[in-house]
Formats: structure tokens, sequence, C-alpha cells
């Protein structure tokens, strides 16, 4: 088995777990709360999260390319240093964007005639966000040094932390199960710090953890974290968009409905997901390297396993999604598996095409990525509050399929073409 195979697998039993365990709390509380409830506690959560995502750099692909590049090119003071750049942009952003969700959050769900409700629990969660936004910093220095065993183990001990504190919290109404995503995300951000820096301390060793020339570094560090960040702030804003005009325009138990649905169907990228994280970091030491006949490799090797894998479990999530949606939520869940059949399709495509954005970002040129984002983006904006209205849950599944068939044609038709992979390596072979 091929390295890059390998490392896939490891992931994979992490992610599989981890989802299995998080998928046993959603039927939990779906079962303890109900259908409303359920989709009020969605609503909640995801209007801090959209002002999260949207302010959040994801400093974590930043730092893989430009710390991940100077471990490659053995800098190790130079890794240190962006290390510490990107925790230091990961610590000022955290501070405004807590006081941005303070102001905002409550305002995205103003329109809802349950705001009195919603409000609170919102405030509830805004306790995660120190936590989630600094823990992607600590590891990320996991996936760079690939050890992803010792990822695995973190993802999987944040599985067990969650569906135990909100299986325990469910019964106890939606503000005690609010305080269970804080209590567990400080739990991971706990193991993602002890994890990290110890691996540092034993990889670099005492004399290599001071950094130096932290002008150049935060120079070359903030251009390609904002595109990066841009283009996945838009896709999360744009994802949360869904659940929270649902929320506006139609009744609550449907945004539980699309929620529930997003994340079934996402479960066939499960298998994929692991590639995608492992083929980043693999790609961007080939790039460095000036190793195009490597990366050319990778790629072929992701497109291939993604789309046998994909295409199956596409088919077998759609014959038997109202058997699984019945066994698990019950009969008053019933609508989730037409969605679940709609959301299959992008996904696929998805999944297909999720080696684009690293490679885009290996070759140093993200702010092509962000250019798929925009486009996206302005086509949910013209399309999701017609087909929201019109159809409900049915038609935000019909829009994210819409927004992944353009953003695909845009990388494809435009942005790849201009990263020059094929003609710098035709080039390099004939040299």
């Amino acid at each position: 088995m091929s390295r890059f195979l390998r490392d896939s697998s490891v992931m994979f039993t992490g992610d599989m777990a981890s989802t299995a365990l998080s998928l046993l709390a959603s039927i939990i509380i779906g079962r303890t709360l109900g259908d409303d409830n359920y989709g009020l506690v969605a609503i909640a959560i995801t209007a801090v999260e959209t002002v999260v995502q949207f302010m959040d750099v994801r400093t974590m692909e930043g730092l893989i390319k430009f710390m991940g590049e100077a471990l490659a090119l053995e800098r190790p003071r130079d890794a240190v240093t962006y290390f510490y750049v990107a925790l230091g942009i990961d610590a000022l952003l955290m501070v405004i964007t807590l006081v941005v969700v303070r102001l905002v959050a409550p305002l995205l769900v103003a329109a809802s005639e349950y705001a009195g409700l919603l409000q609170p629990l919102a405030l509830i969660y805004l306790f995660t966000v120190p936590f989630n936004m600094l823990e992607s910093t600590f590891s990320a220095v996991l996936i760079i040094y690939q050890m992803y065993r010792l990822y695995t183990v973190k993802v999987i001990l944040r599985g067990v932390v969650l569906v135990f504190c909100l299986g325990l919290l469910a019964g106890q109404g939606m503000a005690a199960l609010a305080w269970g995503y804080v209590v567990a995300a400080a739990f991971d951000f706990g193991v993602a710090v002890i994890m990290a820096v110890g691996l540092m301390m034993r990889r670099l060793g005492p004399a290599n953890l001071r950094g130096h020339g932290y002008r150049e570094a935060t120079r070359r560090f903030i251009p390609f974290a904002f595109h990066t960040s841009l283009m996945a702030s838009l896709k999360a804003v744009g994802t949360n968009i869904d659940v929270l005009l649902l929320g506006a325009l139609r009744p609550p138990a449907e945004a539980g409905f699309f929620k529930i649905a997003r994340n079934a169907a996402n479960l066939m990228g499960l298998p994929v997901a692991p590639m995608g994280t492992v083929i980043y970091p693999a790609i961007n030491e080939a790039w460095a390297k000036d190793d195009l006949p490597r990366v050319k490799y990778l790629i072929r090797q992701f497109m291939q396993y993604s789309a046998a894998i994909s295409v199956t479990l596409a088919l077998g999530l759609i014959v038997a999604a109202d058997f699984l949606v019945d066994i698990t939520y019950g009969p008053d869940y019933a609508p989730v598996a037409n969605i679940i059949r709609l959301l299959a399709v992008g996904v696929v495509i998805g999944n297909i095409a999720r080696w684009m954005r690293p490679t885009v970002m290996a070759a140093g040129k993200p702010q092509l990525v962000s250019l798929s984002g925009v486009v996206g983006l302005v086509v949910q904006i013209l399309a999701a509050p017609l087909l929201v209205w019109q159809f409900g849950a049915l038609g935000s599944a019909l829009e994210s399929n819409l927004i992944v068939l353009t953003m695909v044609g845009v990388n494809v038709f435009y942005v790849l073409p201009r990263v020059g992979l094929w003609r710098r390596a035709k080039l390099k072979g004939e040299a």
C-alpha cells in the first residue's frame, strides 16, 4: 500500500469513529428534544458559526503551506516562526470575533418568531469560540508532521467527549445542551495543545523553538491566509445561509431536517475527507521540491479512489434513505430522506473535485481559490431565497447542487489553467 493510501486509511478510521459518535449524539438529541426543538438548536448554533466562520482566517491551511515548506527545506527556525505568526493572528482575531459574534449572532435570529429562545442559546454557544479558533493552529502541527495516528486519537477523543456531554445533558433542556458543546470544545483544545507542543519540542529541540524574521514571515503569511480563508469563509457562510433562511421563512423543523440530511449526505465524503487532508501536505511537499510528476500521480490516485468510493456510497444511501431515517430519527423525520437523495449528487461531484483546492494552494496562488467561492456565493444569493421560499429544505438541496456545479466549473475552466500544473509538468519532462 502506498504511503498516501496508508495515511488516508488511518485518518479514515478516526473520521469514521468521530462521525459515528457525532451521529449517535445527533440521534439522541433529535429523539429527546423533538423535531422543532432540534431545529431551534441547529438555528442557534448556525447563527454563531456563520459569524465565526466568516471571521476566521483559518491559519491551518497557511501553516501547512509555510511551516511544512520550511521543514521540507530543513529550516526549523523558519518553521517555528510561522507557527508563532499563525498563533498570534488567531489569538488577535479570536478576541475580535468574540465581540462581533456577541453583537451580530442575536440579530441573525431576530427575524424568527422564536427569537426569545434562540438568542440565549446562541450566547451560550459563544463560549466555544476561543477554543475552536485556537485549536486548529495546534492541530495543524500534527498534520504538518504527518502524525496521522496521533491526530486520529485526538479526533476520536473529541467525539467520545462530545457524545458523552450531549447525551448526558440532552434531557436537561436546550440551554444545558449548549453548555455541553462548550465543555467538549474546551477538552479538544486542551488535547491539541498538549500533543502539538510535545511534538514540536521533541522534533525541533529547545534550540530551534525561538523564531526570527517575524515581519517577513507575517508579510508572506497574511496574503496567503486571507485568500484561503476568504474561500472557506464564503463556503461556510453559504452553507449556513440555508439554515438561517429556513429558520426565518419556514417552520423550525425544516432547518433541522436540512441539517440532518446534509450531515447524512456528507457521510459519503467520510472516506474521501482523509485523502483530502493527506493530499495537501503531500502535494505541498512535492511542489516545494519541484517534483511535479509526483503531484500528478497524487491527483490521479485521489480521483480514482474518490470516484469509486463516492459513487458506490451514493447509490447505497439513495436506496436506503427512507429506512435509515426511520430507524434512527423516527417517522417524524421522514422528509429528510428525499433531501438526502438530492444532496447526494452534489456531494459526489464535490468529493471527486476535492484535490483542486490543495493543488492551487500548493502552487502559491490562493487568490484563484477565492474566485470560485465568490462566484458560488453570488449564485447562492440569487437562488437561495426563491428556492427556500418555494420548496423549503428541498429547495436548499437543489441550490446546494447548483453551487457545487458552478464552483467546479469555474475551477476547471478558469482556475486550473492559470496554475500551469500540466504545462509545467510537460516542460519538466521534456527537459
